[in-house]
């Protein structure tokens, strides 16, 4: 029997190797294949019985149990159960005593190997050897019990038989056939998993973007390269494993060292980080980067390297786009706030923080409700909110947050950005324009277009609408509104004696004055450079606007106090009335201008209220400015140069002319006191000076052609503004080179109230044209507040006295010593003396006889045209 039980055994170990071939291939099937190792099994355990160990007629003993245990214990219940099927069915074929019992036997040992299959299963030491003998003996003695199913003839003869063998071998039998079959499991699962891993891996790596590869330090091969290669290397795999060179060649040169220096890392057994450059065939530079790490050691030696490379050249341009907009939302000037779906702040820059004061980070993840501007509604965030849903998109003027509560204007542009799937939001984005300080400029620009920049008063066009305002409220309650127009009384002589600076402060203390004399809603504005506006809301009749326009001018005429001492100005006025002078702001306004025009005229400190006819001699003098403009414009041809003589009392012959201006209009002579005047007030006495100054040296010079003295003089006026003029003297200059008139024979008249009121710069003038060779005569003197010392300090060659100081009667004694005394004064200072005026034989005696050498007037000839005065000149000259 003990040598049955060993060909038994060696039957089992033969079926092992079979089992290694033949199963493997069939156990990696799932499903109805497994049944057919079970087949197998059963197989083996008949084998097993067709060569047994007889024990008694009909009953046998193998090794059966140890087969379909281990089935059990390493396949389960499927294969556990084919196998007993077959080895069962076999058994009761062979039949004999022992049948039933063989067929039990079959049976228990398969159905405990399953049994503690079930069990064991996810326990890791389920195959210790100790285990499975303790299985083993379990099986056997179920073999023994087994036993006793079988006829009481043979049953304890069998059990007495068998028991000791089948305790002893059996139960070791199936821990070594179990731990050989197991072993056979175990590496083919090992191999089907490193199958399944290298199926992966290369499922993976031909997937896969970057470059995975293998290589073999020792043949310096490469053993596998993922196809990735192609389009980041711009090589095929086949061509890189044939020639690993080439790899090297596709390197840009200045990071072949560093490559090399990270395989030589790598053979050391260290991961090493690569960041390298490849120059495609077609020229493209792409940036590569990734590791190498060794995978293969042999008793410390590093066989073979692996590495993982990625094309981060898009990743690269994607984070420079990421920095460069993360720099540009950083340092934009604008404020940048970015929501969630949900409202909450996602992300603000640093302009955000400057407009608002939060600090960006401290609103980060914050209902952006919780810092936006309360100075809007909720109903506006939901109409904003609105559109943004209808539109995509919202812009236009709000409130910024503020963490102070201040409200600052900005300009908003707010965008949603959407998913491009479902269209859902994911952000809101807005961006803010500080406007504060352009709010800040508007307003100054408002300041300055309607404020005067001096006084800060409101200027003429805010004036009108003031104005009109005020009128519009008094139309609806039958009130009266007065209209002040104050202008202050020989202003410019303070300018030009004070200067500038003093000027403008006596023009703010004014305005200052005049403002703290206002009721509640009257107006002061400055209209001009020495004009105000009071508009008087609470007027009860023309009588009390008058008293209240005394009440100012009272005002104003206080000291004004400066830096060098107190300025003295007085201020006239004139006032129209809602609605009894006009009902319109421009009517108002110009009947107050033309009551004004009246009120100067009658002297400083007057008030005049306006009167019917009033505005029509204001009209008259606006329609002579007109004139006097457009007759410029035509080149001045309408003003005519006429020439009055001037007459030596000693030899009666013609020393010179004065040239006078006339004016053309209409086909009338207009006499020079109508537009004279006019012409000083509104600067344009400048350009008629100037057509007279051309006219009368281009005659001069043409009388001395024709014949006359030598020393013949043409007088020509100069008015305060030409004298005032910086180019005066350059216009002389130019004038007489281009007409060819001598300089001494040009001599320029002023009056001595120009002279006096700028002393210094009139000096000064006097000088440059004295030093052209140019004369200056004083005309009307006598007849202003000059001091005698200041004629010793002017460039002046003669003086002529005004017709107001020519004695009527040689018995007018006064009058006669006056007029000696002015004459002998001219010549103790060398000056020639000029009468005007000269009406009669009488008049010109005395003159004569006090010494005066020349003389003009009606008694000789009165002012005639250029040809007329021609044959007169050089008549008496021949």
């Amino acid at each position: 029997m003990w040598r049955t039980l060993v060909q038994n055994v060696s039957v089992l170990l033969a079926v092992i190797v079979v089992y290694s071939v033949a199963a493997r291939a069939l156990w990696r099937r799932p499903g109805p294949l497994r049944v057919l190792v079970g087949v197998l099994f059963g197989g083996v355990a008949v084998l097993g019985m067709l060569n047994p160990a007889p024990v008694a007629p009909g009953v046998f003993f193998d090794a059966r149990s140890v087969v379909l245990s281990a089935a059990g214990l390493v396949g389960g219940p499927v294969v556990a159960g084919m196998a007993a099927a077959v080895a069962a069915t076999v058994r009761l074929a062979m039949g004999g005593a022992g049948a039933l019992t063989g067929a039990l036997v079959a049976l228990g040992s398969a159905g405990i190997g399953a049994g503690y299959h079930l069990w064991a299963r996810d326990r890791p030491d389920a195959f210790h050897p100790l285990r499975l003998y303790a299985v083993g003996v379990l099986v056997h003695v179920a073999l023994i019990g087994s036993m006793l199913t079988l006829p009481e003839a043979v049953r304890w003869a069998t059990i007495d038989a068998i028991t000791l063998p089948v305790l002893t071998v059996f139960p070791v039998a199936t821990v070594v056939f179990t731990l050989l079959l197991h072993d056979v499991d175990r590496r083919r699962e090992a191999e089907a998993r490193l199958g399944a891993s290298e199926a992966r891996f290369r499922q993976l790596a031909e997937h896969l973007d970057a470059v995975i590869f293998l290589a073999d330090l020792e043949r310096g091969a490469l053993l596998y390269v993922s196809p990735a290669c192609e389009a980041v290397v711009g090589e095929s795999p086949e061509a890189l494993i044939a020639d690993p060179a080439r790899a090297l060649d596709r390197l840009h040169p200045a990071d072949r060292v560093e490559i090399v220096e990270a395989m030589v890392g790598s053979a050391a057994g260290r991961a090493v980080d690569v960041a390298c450059r490849v120059v495609r065939r077609d020229g493209a530079t792409r940036h590569l980067r990734g590791r190498v790490f060794p995978y293969d050691r042999d008793e410390g030696r590093v066989r073979r390297i692996a590495g993982l490379i990625e094309d981060v050249t898009d990743r690269r341009a994607a984070e420079h786009s990421l920095r460069l907009a993360q720099a540009v939302f950083e340092g934009a000037g604008e404020a940048i706030v970015v929501l969630d779906a949900d409202g909450r702040v996602q992300a603000a820059n640093a302009a955000f923080g400057h407009l608002s004061g939060y600090a960006p980070a401290a609103v980060v993840g914050r209902p952006f409700a919780e810092v936006r501007s309360p100075r809007h509604a909720p109903s506006f965030y939901a109409h904003l909110q609105a559109a943004l849903e209808a539109h995509g998109s919202w812009h236009g003027e709000i409130y910024a947050p503020q963490v102070d509560g201040e409200a600052r204007p900005v300009w908003a542009a707010i965008s949603l950005l959407r998913e491009p799937d479902d269209g859902a939001v994911r952000s809101v984005v807005a961006l803010m324009t500080d406007l504060s300080e352009v709010k800040a400029s508007e307003a100054r620009l408002r300041h300055v277009t309607y404020h005067d920049a001096l006084t800060g008063l409101p200027n003429r066009q805010l004036a009108d609408a003031l104005l009109g305002r005020a009128l519009d409220v008094a139309a609806r309650g039958g009130d009266r509104v007065g209209v002040l127009h104050v202008g202050l009384d020989r202003f410019k002589k303070i300018n030009e004696s004070m200067g500038h600076p003093a000027a403008d402060a006596v023009l703010k203390a004014v305005a200052s004055r005049l403002q703290a004399q206002l009721a509640a809603g009257d107006h002061v504005a400055r209209v001009g450079g020495d004009e105000f506006v009071v508009v008087l809301t609470q007027v009860a009749d023309a009588a009390d606007a008058v008293r209240r326009a005394r009440d100012l001018l009272e005002i104003i005429a206080e000291p004004i106090e400066l830096p060098d001492g107190s300025a003295f100005v007085t201020a006239s006025a004139g006032v129209s009335l809602f609605p009894d002078h006009a009902r319109d702001v421009r009517a108002l306004l110009r009947d107050a201008d033309a009551a004004l025009h009246r009120a100067k005229q009658d002297g400083p400190s007057h008030v005049r209220p306006y009167r019917p006819g009033m505005t029509s001699i204001a009209l008259m003098r606006l329609n002579t400015e007109q004139a006097l403009h457009q007759a410029l414009l035509d080149g001045g041809r309408a003003f005519e140069v006429h020439y009055q003589p001037q007459i030596n009392l000693v030899s009666g012959r013609v020393v010179g002319v004065e040239a006078l201006v006339r004016w053309r209009r209409d086909g009338q002579l207009v006499p020079p006191d109508a537009f004279v005047p006019v012409a000083e007030e509104t600067a344009l006495i400048g350009a008629i000076g100037r057509h007279v100054l051309r006219a009368a040296c281009a005659q001069g010079r043409a009388w001395l052609r024709a014949g006359a003295d030598p020393a013949f003089k043409v007088g020509v006026n100069l008015s305060a503004r030409q004298l005032a003029e910086p180019g005066l003297v350059d216009e002389v200059a130019r004038t007489l080179a281009e007409t060819g008139l001598p300089a001494a024979n040009l001599e320029l008249e002023i009056t001595e109230t120009v002279v006096m009121a700028r002393p210094e710069a009139a000096a000064h003038t006097l000088d440059a044209l004295s030093s052209l060779g140019v004369r200056v005569a004083v005309d009307d003197f006598g007849t202003g507040y000059s001091s005698m010392a200041y004629l010793k300090r002017f460039a002046v060659d003669s003086l002529k006295i005004d017709r107001a100081f020519i004695p009527e009667a040689v018995d007018d004694h006064d009058a006669v010593a006056i007029c000696r005394a002015i004459i002998a004064l001219a010549h103790s200072l060398r000056l020639s003396v000029v009468a005007e005026g000269v009406e009669t034989e009488a008049q010109r005696a005395l003159l004569e006889g006090a010494g005066c050498e020349v003389a003009q007037g009606f008694l000789f000839a009165r002012p005639m045209p250029a040809d007329e005065a021609e044959a007169f000149v050089l008549r008496r000259e021949g």
